[in-house]
C-alpha cells in the first residue's frame, strides 16, 4: 500500500495503538521489577516480625495460663489434703507405707505445665516469595534490579514516543 507524501508507516491509528500498547507493557514491566526490589525485602522483614509477635503472644498466654494453674494448685494444696497427697505422689514420687511407686522414664515432673508451654508453629509463607526476598535482600541485587527497572522505563519513554514525519522523535 502506498503512503501519501510526508506520511510514514509509523503514522495512523494502528501504529498509535501499537506504540501505546508497547509503552504500557514495557512501563508495567519496569514497575513490577521496581516494586519487587522494594517490596519483597520489606515483606520478608514484616513476616519475621509478625512471626516473632505471634510467638511472644503465645508464650505470654502460656505463662498466664501457667500462673493461673500454679495459683490454683497452691490454693488446693493449702485447702485440700487429698489434693496435696495426690500432687506429692505425682510430682515427688511420694508414697505411704505399703505402696509401691513405679517411676516413668522421660515423664515430665508436672504434666500440666508442659501442655501450657506449647508454642504454635509460624504461619505458612509462600516458598517462592521467601526465596525471592532472600535473593533480593542483597543490596547489590536490589540496586541492579532498580537499574534494570530504570532502563526499562527509559526504554518505554524513548522507544514508544510518537514519530514526526521525518523519522525523528516528537519533541515536547
Amino acid at each position: 500500500m502506498a503512503h501519501a507524501p510526508g506520511q510514514s508507516p509509523d503514522d495512523g491509528p494502528r501504529a498509535a495503538i501499537c506504540r501505546g500498547t508497547g509503552f504500557v507493557l514495557v512501563a508495567a514491566a519496569s514497575l513490577v521489577v521496581a516494586a519487587a526490589a522494594v517490596w519483597l525485602p520489606a515483606w520478608a522483614r514484616r513476616q519475621a516480625a509478625w512471626d516473632q509477635r505471634d510467638r511472644l503472644r503465645a508464650v505470654a498466654a502460656a505463662n498466664d495460663k501457667l500462673i493461673h494453674y500454679r495459683c490454683a494448685t497452691a490454693e488446693a494444696i493449702r485447702c485440700d489434703p487429698v489434693h496435696t497427697r495426690l500432687l506429692l505422689m505425682a510430682q515427688q514420687n511420694y508414697s505411704t507405707p505399703g505402696e509401691l511407686v513405679v517411676p516413668v522414664e522421660g515423664a515430665a515432673a508436672d504434666g500440666a505445665v508442659s501442655e501450657f508451654l506449647q508454642v504454635p508453629p509460624p504461619r505458612r509463607q509462600s516458598a517462592l516469595l521467601r526465596f525471592l526476598a532472600g535473593r533480593i535482600d542483597n543490596p547489590r541485587a536490589r540496586r541492579g534490579l532498580l537499574v534494570v527497572a530504570g532502563g526499562l522505563m527509559v526504554t518505554a519513554f524513548v522507544g514508544f514516543l510518537p514519530r514526526e514525519p521525518g523519522g525523528r522523535s516528537a519533541k515536547t
